[in-house]
C-alpha cells in the first residue's frame, strides 16, 4: 500500500504520517540553508550556483542508475536536493548527501563549469526583448536580486582558491528541512532521518529567524506611476508593468491567480505576451504584464497594457463579464488545486512550500477556502481597486530596441504650428 509519509525537521526532529495517497513512486527532499548558500552578494551567489553544477556533475557520474531520479538547485535559501524513484531512492538519496558533504573541488570541472556558466548568465544580453524586460523589472522590485550582468561580471573575477575556500566552509554553519514521500516504512524513515542529522550535525546551527527572506522594494503611492526606460541594440521593444495588489492574504492571492487567468483576453491579440505574479514577492503580491512588438516602441506597448486594464473594469461595471463567468473561473482554479493535493506534482509542489516556504498549516486547505469564499462582488470592487488609475503603486520598464522602418511609424514632434504649415501643395 503507497503511503504518503511528510518529514520535517529542524534541530527538533520529527515526523508526520498523512492520510493514505496512492503514490506511484518514492520521492526523498532536503533544502540545506547556510550562511554562505544564503548570502544575496554578487560572489557568493555564483560560487553557490558553480558549487551546485559541480556538485550535478560529480553526483550524476553515481547516479547512473535506471528509475532513479535526481534534482539539484540552488533556491533563495539555499540548495535543494531531490532524489525520486523505486526502492533503491533512499539509498542513493543518503549516498548523495554524503558526495555533497565530502565533495572536494576538481580545478578541471571548475575551469570547466565556471565558462559554462559565465556563458549562460551572458545569454541574457541577447535574449528576447520580453525576457530582458521581465529580469529589469525583477531586479527593482527585488532587492536582494543579482542580475545576469552582475553575475557574469562577479563570476570572472572568480579563482579556483576562492572557490576551495568557500566549499571548505559551506556547512560550518546550517539548517536543514525536508520531506519523504512514497511507501516507506517509519523504521526506514526514521533511520533516513537520523542519517541525514547526522550528517549536518555542526557546531553552529543556522536559526530560521536570521535568514534574509525575500525583500520587495515597495514605490510610495506618491512616486507612481513611475517608469524606467533602457535602450539596447537589438530587434524589437517591450513594455513591462508591475501593479501591486497589496500585502498577502489568502483571499488576494486567489484575486491575483483569477487575474492571470483572465487578463491575457484583454491584450492585443497580435502581440506576444506575458502575465504572471512577481516569483519570491515576500509579503507584497504584484500583477506583472508584459508586452512584446517588433513593429511598436515600448511607450506604445505600455499604453496598450493600461488600455487593457481600462477594457477589463469597463466590461465589470457593465457586467459584460458576469458572476456566472466569474465563478467558471473559480471552480476551475479550485478543482486544479484540489486535484494537484493528490497528483504526484502536486503533492511535491505544496509539500515543499508547505516545509520549505510557509509557516502556516494546513497550506492548501487555507488556499482552496480562499477561493470558495471569493465573492463576485469582492473580486469585482477589489479589481476596480487594482488596475483602477486611483492605484498609484504601479512601476513599468519600457525596453526600447530597434524598429525597421518599413514596419513600423516613428512619428516626430514639430517644433512649432507654423512648422506643421510649411508643406504646400497645389489645388487642382
Amino acid at each position: 500500500m503507497n503511503l504518503l509519509l511528510l518529514f520535517v525537521f529542524f534541530f527538533f526532529p520529527s515526523l508526520i504520517f498523512c492520510e493514505e495517497i496512492p503514490v506511484p513512486e518514492n520521492s526523498w527532499s532536503l533544502e540545506i540553508t547556510t550562511p554562505l548558500l544564503h548570502d544575496p552578494s554578487p560572489e557568493n551567489i555564483v560560487m553557490a550556483d558553480l558549487y551546485v553544477k559541480c556538485i550535478e556533475k560529480h553526483l550524476l557520474s553515481d547516479l547512473r542508475v535506471s528509475e532513479v531520479n535526481l534534482e539539484l538547485k540552488r533556491t533563495h535559501l539555499g540548495l535543494t536536493i531531490t532524489v525520486s524513484g523505486d526502492d533503491r531512492s533512499n539509498i542513493l538519496f543518503l549516498h548523495a548527501i554524503k558526495s555533497i558533504k565530502e565533495y572536494v573541488p576538481d580545478e578541471h570541472h571548475f575551469k570547466y563549469l565556471k565558462g559554462l556558466l559565465l556563458g549562460q548568465y551572458q545569454q541574457m544580453a541577447v535574449e528576447a526583448p520580453l525576457v530582458q524586460a521581465i529580469e529589469l523589472m525583477t531586479s527593482i522590485l527585488q532587492l536582494d536580486y543579482r542580475s545576469e550582468k552582475m553575475k557574469a561580471a562577479a563570476m570572472r573575477g572568480i579563482k579556483f582558491p576562492q572557490f576551495q575556500e568557500f566549499v571548505l566552509h559551506v556547512f560550518d554553519q546550517s539548517s536543514t528541512d525536508g520531506f519523504f514521500s512514497g511507501n516507506v516504512k517509519e523504521k526506514l524513515a526514521r533511520q533516513v532521518e537520523a542519517k541525514v542529522i547526522d550528517s549536518f550535525d555542526v557546531l553552529l546551527p543556522y536559526p530560521r529567524d536570521q535568514c534574509r527572506f525575500v525583500e520587495v522594494n515597495r514605490m510610495p503611492a506618491e512616486m507612481g506611476p513611475v517608469y524606467y526606460e533602457a535602450r539596447r541594440k537589438c530587434e524589437g521593444c517591450a513594455a513591462v508593468l508591475a501593479i501591486e495588489l497589496g500585502p498577502f492574504s489568502h483571499e488576494l492571492q486567489a484575486i491575483q491567480e483569477i487575474l492571470i487567468r483572465l487578463f491575457p483576453r484583454f491584450l492585443p491579440k497580435q502581440l506576444q505576451n506575458q502575465v504572471q505574479e512577481l516569483h519570491e514577492s515576500g509579503d507584497i503580491l504584484y500583477l506583472i504584464v508584459a508586452l512584446q512588438s517588433k513593429n511598436h516602441d515600448g511607450r506604445d506597448l505600455l499604453s496598450r497594457i493600461e488600455v487593457s486594464c481600462e477594457e477589463f473594469i469597463s466590461e465589470l461595471q457593465e457586467q459584460k463579464f458576469s458572476e456566472e463567468d466569474f465563478n467558471a473561473v473559480k471552480l476551475s482554479l479550485i478543482d486544479a488545486w484540489k486535484q494537484s493535493s493528490v497528483a504526484l506534482g502536486g503533492i511535491r509542489s505544496f509539500m515543499e512550500k508547505m516545509s520549505f516556504s510557509v509557516s502556516e498549516d494546513p497550506w492548501i486547505d487555507h488556499k482552496i477556502k480562499a477561493f470558495e469564499t471569493l465573492s463576485y462582488g469582492a473580486f469585482s470592487a477589489n479589481i476596480q481597486a487594482i488596475l483602477g488609475k486611483q492605484n498609484k503603486h504601479r512601476v513599468a520598464v519600457v525596453f526600447s530596441g530597434m524598429l525597421p522602418e518599413e514596419s513600423s511609424l516613428q512619428y516626430k514632434r514639430a517644433t512649432s504650428f507654423e512648422q506643421m504649415k510649411s508643406g504646400k501643395s497645389k489645388k487642382n
